[in-house]
């Protein structure tokens, strides 16, 4: 994962276990990023994420994609995007990787909903009703 990959993904951070509180961000920031990407957050004020953080999340999804629960789920459409993923069933946590050029993409807890639907169907994301 990239630092800047990381950074506009800091909003899942917390469903790999981290708190923004001890990295100097809040959940308003995290939702802000969420809602407005990481660049319009910086514009409209908000606080970026600093380096401490950013590497931190990095270590955390490495970690997650090499953990022997996670398993290798194999191509799948992510929000419309063909990608490979990592999930593990306990928690309903995955990562997705482009299939192009393997950066990373996205990861984030599915709600069990949504987990469920991937197991059936491979989609996650906006291409299908979750």
């Amino acid at each position: 994962m990239t630092v800047w990959s990381a950074a506009k993904h800091i909003h899942h951070s917390p469903d790999f276990g981290l708190d923004p509180r001890k990295y100097g961000m809040t959940q308003k920031d995290l939702d802000s990023i969420a809602k407005n990407g990481l660049i319009d957050h910086i514009r409209d004020g908000g606080i970026p994420p600093n380096n401490e953080y950013v590497a931190a999340f990095q270590q955390r999804w490495e970690r997650f994609a090499e953990h022997r629960d996670a398993r290798k789920c194999g191509i799948a459409t992510i929000m419309g995007e063909q990608c490979h993923v990592v999930k593990h069933d306990d928690t309903g946590i995955f990562l997705a990787f482009k299939v192009d050029s393997r950066e990373s993409y996205t990861g984030y807890r599915l709600s069990l909903r949504q987990s469920s639907n991937h197991d059936k169907n491979n989609t996650i994301g906006k291409n299908y009703k979750n």
